[in-house]
């Protein structure tokens, strides 16, 4: 699956990990994480698949590709205490592989507004800041996918164009 290591990223996102942290849980050395998640590898380790198990077992489901929509990943049970979503904008950062930074430029919001987002440290929200983050990653070709009563949020790719 073509997909899989920004998928890997987007997981690592959503659940709020360092690289150091998995690959230390996982028994990884070197860069593994960084040179899996750039995605110029010619083909995915085993190792690929331990760290998709970890990911797993943390709580965290892979999404095949369906009915037009891309691949994605998303909490296996039902939403986390996450007021404004924060989680799943991160990991949806993650799936575009964009710094905070370089998300905020591209949706022309500030920079700030993300990090509170995606630390759950906002006590209110703009939701007009809010709707461009979601538009700016919408164009990317980006989602993020609401929970529901049998699992939580997520991100995806819209287009199948990926996976």
């Amino acid at each position: 699956m073509q997909s899989l290591p920004a998928l890997l990223r987007a997981a690592r996102f959503l659940l709020g990990y360092n690289q150091s942290h998995v690959e230390t849980s996982c028994k990884l050395t070197g860069r593994f994480l960084i040179t899996l998640e750039n995605g110029t590898r010619q083909r995915l380790p085993s190792a690929a698949l331990t760290v998709k198990a970890f990911y797993e077992v943390h709580g965290v489901e892979f999404l095949d590709p369906t009915d037009g929509y891309g691949a994605g990943i998303r909490w296996k049970s039902p939403d986390k205490a996450d007021a404004f979503g924060g989680q799943a904008f991160r990991a949806a950062r993650g799936l575009a592989d964009l710094s905070q930074e370089k998300l905020a430029e591209q949706a022309q919001i500030g920079r700030k507004f993300i990090a509170l987002l995606e630390r759950g440290e906002l006590k209110s929200i703009n939701l007009d800041t809010l709707k461009k983050l979601e538009l700016c990653l919408n164009g990317l070709n980006v989602e993020i996918t609401k929970g529901n009563s049998s699992h939580g949020a997520g991100t995806r790719w819209i287009n199948n164009l990926f996976g």
